[in-house]
C-alpha cells in the first residue's frame, strides 16, 4: 500500500495531496525560483493550491516570499499561471 504525502497550502492552510498542489522551490545553490520543479531540485519549498484565489492571496499578502525567504520576485505570478495552463 502506497503512502499518501500531504502538504499544506501556504495561502489557505488546507491539507492536500502533494500531487494536487503547485510546488515552488528556491534552489539551494543558485537561489533561483523554480515553479513545479523535478524531484532532483533541492532547496526551500512552498506549496499552493491550484486555484487563482490562493495564488493571489499568497503573492498579495507576501506569504510566499516569507516562506521562501526572498524579497519580491518579478513575474512570479506569470510563472505560476503558466503551470496552471
Amino acid at each position: 500500500m502506497k503512502r499518501i504525502n500531504f502538504r499544506k497550502c501556504i495561502a489557505c492552510g488546507k491539507m492536500e495531496n502533494k500531487l494536487e498542489l503547485i510546488k515552488i522551490t528556491r534552489e539551494y545553490k543558485t537561489k533561483n525560483i523554480v515553479v513545479a520543479p523535478d524531484n532532483n531540485t533541492f532547496g526551500r519549498s512552498a506549496y499552493i493550491c491550484k486555484n487563482e484565489i490562493c495564488i493571489n492571496n499568497a503573492i498579495r499578502k507576501g506569504k510566499i516570499f516569507k516562506v521562501l525567504r526572498v524579497k519580491n520576485i518579478n513575474n512570479l505570478f506569470e510563472k505560476i499561471k503558466a503551470v496552471l495552463n
